[in-house]
């Protein structure tokens, strides 16, 4: 008896220590649902704007956790529109980390080609307007006369600012001609 009682007691430790939101406390400060939040720049053009199915923040970690959020980030040019099936972050959204089916995409503009990435996690830099991952991710570009472009590598990072993207490693990449 006693070693079934260990058993589950190492499992029940093992379970929460590796669990990000274990040591939240268990009733959140707040929840709400069908959030909509637009974030305005010094020159009052909308930055961002912020949608989500619900939002929990504990504030004992300063943690807000986002069920289903769907984020726009405007750079002056095409916005990148973002969506996960989670995010963690701290009031202050200045980082936001991105889980589950990653979604990252910026429609055509005078200098760039449509762009879709996708990726398992992501970590977004709303100051430095950065986004990276060490996850696997795809970038599927599709260019003038419906060209269209796959690259697959491990771990990425982008800049919004300048449009770069920086593949970490094992990069593949498949081209398409278009018509």
């Amino acid at each position: 008896m006693l070693v079934v009682i260990s058993g589950a007691f190492v499992w029940y430790i093992y379970q929460y220590s590796h669990n990000p939101l274990t040591h939240l406390k268990i009733l959140p400060q707040y929840l709400a649902h069908d959030i909509f939040v637009k974030r305005f720049g010094q020159q009052g053009g909308i930055q961002s704007y912020l949608k989500a199915a619900k939002v929990t923040y504990y504030k004992d970690k300063d943690k807000l956790i986002f069920t289903k959020p769907d984020l726009l980030l405007y750079n002056g040019q095409q916005p990148w529109h973002i969506n996960a099936e989670s995010a963690v972050t701290s009031s202050n959204l200045k980082i936001i980390n991105l889980f589950g089916n990653v979604k990252l995409e910026q429609a055509a503009g005078k200098k760039n080609d449509a762009t879709s990435i996708f990726t398992s996690e992501l970590t977004i830099d709303t100051q430095n307007r950065t986004a990276s991952t060490e996850a696997n991710v795809k970038i599927v570009q599709i260019g003038q006369n419906n060209t269209k472009s796959i690259i697959e590598a491990k771990g990425a990072s982008v800049n919004q600012k300048t449009g770069e993207v920086l593949l970490k490693s094992s990069t593949k990449e498949y081209f398409m001609p278009g018509k």
